[in-house]
C-alpha cells in the first residue's frame, strides 16, 4: 500500500477520517485509472522496450562483453 495512504488509514483506524486526510486518498483514487492503464502498457510491453533498452546497450558499449550488458 502507498505508505501516505497506510499511515491515514492507520491513524483513523477507530474514527472516520479528517477532511485533510481525505485529500490524498481521493488524489490517489482519482489517479487509479491512469495508475492502471500505465502498468498494463508497461506489463504488456515489457518484452519491447526492455529490447530496445538491449539493443542500445550494444550500440552504445560495442566492446563489452554481451553477459556484463545483460546484468
Amino acid at each position: 500500500m502507498h505508505p501516505q495512504l497506510e499511515s491515514i488509514f492507520n491513524e483513523a483506524e477507530n474514527r472516520y477520517l479528517k477532511v485533510e486526510e481525505l485529500d490524498p486518498l481521493d488524489q490517489y483514487v482519482t489517479s487509479l485509472p491512469d495508475r492502471l492503464q500505465t502498468y498494463q502498457m508497461l506489463r504488456d510491453r515489457d518484452t519491447t522496450i526492455m529490447q530496445a533498452v538491449a539493443d542500445s546497450l550494444v550500440t552504445a558499449f560495442p566492446n563489452e562483453k554481451h553477459e556484463s550488458l545483460e546484468r
